[in-house]
C-alpha cells in the first residue's frame, strides 16, 4: 500500500471518529495523492472540501499539480479560474503548473494565454514559467511561437536556460527548421550555455526528420559521449540511397562507445542497405541481430525483403518471408507488398488470398505490385484494376504506368492509349507514361500515328515536365 493510501486511510478514520478535517489535513492528503500522480483522488477531495473549511493556495496549488502530472489541463485552468470565488490570488507556481497541464495534449493557445494572464495578473512569469510554455511548443512542434516566446524572455530580460534551448530545438523536428534547431545549438555555446545529452539529441532528431546524415554524422562524432537515443537518430538519417557504408560506420562507432545497439538501430541500418541494395550486408545484420539475442520485428523483415528486390535475390526474399512466420511474427500488409515482386502472377494472387486470411486489405502499393507481376498477362492486370475500383482503391501513376506497359507488352496499343488518355484526365500521366505506347506503336509498325502521339499538343507539355 503506497502513501497516498495510507493518508487516505487515515482521513477515512477522521470522519469515522467525527473528527473535523481542517484546510491542513486537506493539503496534507492532495499533497500525498499528488505526488502519487493519483489526480483524481486529488481532484475528488478538493471537490469534497465543506463550506466551512476554505480552501487556501497550497491546496489548489497542489490539486493543479496532480492534473499537471496527468495533462489534465482542463481541470487546471478550471482550478486556476476558480481561485478568485474563494479570494485567492494565483502565485507563479500555480500558473507554472496550469500552462505544464497543457503539454501532454500540446495546447499552446492555452499555454500561451495563461502566460498573458499572468502579466494581467501582475504576477511575473520567470524562466520556469516559460520553459514550461516551450514545453507545450515542443509538443505542438510549434517551432515559430518558441522562437518568438524565445524572443520575449530575451526582453523581459529573462535568460534562457539549457532547458529553454532544449525545448525550442526540440520543436525544430522537422524538415524544415533543422538549420534553426542547428543555429540554437550554437548559439547555446557562444552564450556559454553548456550542452547536456538532451540538448545533442534533439539536434540529432532534427537531423534524423530531414535526413541530413552528414550534419548527424558530424555531430555524433563531436559529442563526448553519444547516446542511444543520437545514435539512432544518426542511423536513422542514413536510411536514403547511397549511404549504407556510414550507416556501418555509425554501428562500429557505438561499439567502440561500448553502445549496445538495439532492434531500431539494426531496422535503421537495415533500411539503409535496403535503399542502397545491399542485400549482403542486410543479410549480414540480420545475422549480427540474432547473435545478439535480439528479436526481429515485422520492421526489420520487411526491410530485409525489399532489400532483396534492390538485388532481384528472390531465393532470399523467400527464406526470409518464411523465417519471418517461422519466428511467429505476423507480415503486414508492407511485407506481402515487398513479396509480390518476386513471385509469378499466379503466386501473387495466391498472396492477395493470404492476406485476406490474415485479416489484412491490401492497398494500392499492394496491387500496383501484383499488377507489375503480371507481364503480359493483360487480362489478369486489369482484372486486378477492376479489383482495386471495386474496392474503393484509387489508382494512382504507378497502377496505370504498369498496365500501361502490360498492354504495351501485349501490344494492345489501343487500350494502352485509353489509359494513357484516363490518366491525363486524372491528371497523373508522366513522361514514363508514354514510353511503353511509343514502344508498342513501333513494333507494330505504326509510325504515323506513334508521330501523331509526341507531336500532339496534349502530350507535350507532358514530355517537357
Amino acid at each position: 500500500m503506497g502513501q497516498w493510501e495510507h493518508a487516505l486511510q487515515l482521513f477515512d478514520c477522521m470522519h469515522d471518529a467525527t473528527i473535523h478535517p481542517t484546510v491542513v489535513t486537506y493539503n496534507s492528503t492532495i499533497s500525498s495523492c499528488e505526488k502519487a500522480a493519483q489526480w483524481e483522488q486529488a481532484l475528488a477531495l478538493f471537490n469534497s472540501m465543506p463550506a466551512k473549511v476554505s480552501p487556501d493556495v497550497i491546496t489548489v496549488n497542489a490539486t493543479i499539480s496532480s492534473c499537471e502530472k496527468a495533462g489534465k489541463w482542463m481541470y487546471a485552468t478550471s482550478l486556476l479560474a476558480s481561485m478568485s470565488q474563494f479570494g485567492l490570488a494565483p502565485r507563479v507556481i500555480t500558473y507554472n503548473a496550469a500552462i505544464s497541464s497543457c503539454r501532454k495534449d500540446g495546447e499552446w493557445q492555452i499555454a500561451i494565454s495563461l502566460l498573458h494572464k499572468m502579466f494581467l495578473a501582475k504576477v511575473f512569469p520567470d524562466v520556469v514559467s516559460y520553459n514550461a510554455c516551450l514545453g507545450v511548443l515542443e509538443t505542438a512542434g510549434s517551432w515559430n511561437h518558441a522562437l518568438a516566446l524565445m524572443k520575449r524572455m530575451e526582453k523581459m530580460a529573462i535568460l534562457p536556460n539549457v532547458r529553454s534551448y532544449n525545448a525550442t530545438m526540440r520543436s525544430c523536428e522537422s524538415r524544415q527548421a533543422w538549420e534553426i534547431a542547428l543555429g540554437l545549438f550554437q548559439q547555446m555555446l557562444l552564450a556559454e550555455i553548456f550542452p547536456d545529452e538532451l540538448s545533442y539529441n534533439a539536434v540529432m532528431g532534427c537531423f534524423r526528420e530531414a535526413e541530413k546524415w552528414h550534419q548527424a554524422w558530424s555531430l555524433l562524432d563531436a559529442m563526448p559521449q553519444i547516446s542511444l537515443y543520437s545514435s539512432n537518430a544518426a542511423l536513422a538519417a542514413t536510411a536514403k540511397p547511397g549511404e549504407w557504408q556510414l550507416a556501418m560506420q555509425i554501428l562500429k562507432k557505438m561499439r567502440q562507445r561500448r553502445i549496445l545497439a538495439n532492434v531500431l538501430s539494426y531496422n535503421s541500418a537495415i533500411s539503409s542497405c535496403e535503399k542502397s541494395g545491399k542485400w549482403q550486408a542486410a543479410l549480414r545484420l540480420l545475422s549480427v541481430m540474432h547473435d545478439a539475442s535480439l528479436e526481429a520485428t515485422v520492421v526489420t523483415y520487411n526491410a530485409a525483403i525489399s532489400c532483396m528486390g534492390k538485388g532481384s535475390e528472390w531465393e532470399q526474399a523467400v527464406i526470409i518471408f518464411s523465417q519471418m512466420c517461422s519466428a511467429q511474427i505476423e507480415p503486414d500488409v508492407t511485407s506481402f507488398g515487398a513479396m509480390i515482386p518476386f513471385v509469378r502472377i499466379d503466386r501473387a494472387l495466391l498472396l492477395l488470398e493470404t492476406m485476406t486470411r490474415h485479416k489484412l486489405s491490401p492497398d494500392c502499393v499492394t496491387f500496383n505490385a501484383a499488377i507489375s507481376s503480371c507481364g503480359d498477362n493483360w487480362m489478369k492486370a486489369m482484372e486486378l484494376l477492376e479489383e482495386m475500383i471495386c474496392r474503393k482503391i484509387d489508382p494512382d501513376t504507378v497502377t496505370y504506368n504498369s498496365l500501361i506497359s502490360c498492354l504495351s507488352d501485349a501490344l494492345l496499343w489501343q487500350q494502352a492509349l485509353f489509359l494513357l488518355k484516363s490518366m491525363k484526365a486524372a491528371d497523373l500521366v508522366t513522361r514514363v507514361s508514354y514510353r511503353p505506347c511509343l514502344e508498342a506503336l513501333e513494333a507494330t509498325s505504326n509510325w504515323q500515328l506513334s508521330l501523331q502521339l509526341f507531336q500532339s499538343s496534349t502530350i507535350l507539355p507532358s514530355l517537357q515536365e
